[in-house]
């Protein structure tokens, strides 16, 4: 979108995207310890939750007529801030209660099937997106990014279902060990 229909050179596609990662970098360094301080449920609810809002405001807003200040970084600062506070300690809260002889296991399946939900995503909006130009690949980006942000809903909503309410913390469960 950003070399077609704002006409970035490469460099400049590069660079528009790396606030979101390096947010990411920076927010996943506080999640550990927002997470040993109030627990995973809120913290994974309400973090999974900002890439849905950041993916939906590039639904909306990531047109031709709009600037990448107005369009683009908005959401990509949402989905890095999301993707920060949840990424770690989701796979913490995954790995919580698994057994050590099983932990190695565990991580793989997990992170499989992180790499698997990511891959279906860019595939669904590459399949939306197909060889569209012009006008219709502006809409065909709306769609993808609509897509998205429905398909996104169901993992905040998932977590506030799945993960339990009295979650130990990582302290507790430290002290308790003797």
């Amino acid at each position: 979108f950003m070399s077609q229909e704002w006409d970035f050179s490469i460099l400049q596609v590069g660079l528009g995207m790396s606030p979101g990662a390096l947010i990411m970098v920076g927010v996943t360094l506080l999640a550990g310890r927002l997470a040993d301080r109030h627990g995973y449920r809120r913290l994974l609810v309400a973090g999974s939750w900002l890439p849905v809002l950041g993916v939906g405001w590039m639904a909306v807003l990531m047109r031709p007529e709009h600037s990448y200040l107005i369009g683009f970084l908005p959401g990509t600062v949402l989905i890095g801030i999301g993707m920060g506070l949840v990424v770690g300690p989701l796979n913490s809260a995954a790995l919580s209660t698994v057994p050590n002889a099983a932990l190695g296991a565990a991580n793989a399946a997990f992170n499989t099937l992180r790499f698997f939900g990511t891959a279906l995503g860019v595939a669904l909006a590459a399949a939306v997106l197909g060889n569209t130009t012009g006008a219709a690949r502006t809409t065909a980006f709306g769609w993808a990014f609509t897509l998205l942000t429905g398909l996104m809903t169901a993992a905040p909503l998932l977590l506030a279902l799945a993960q339990p309410r009295d979650q130990p913390r990582i302290s507790m469960m430290v002290g308790s060990n003797g």
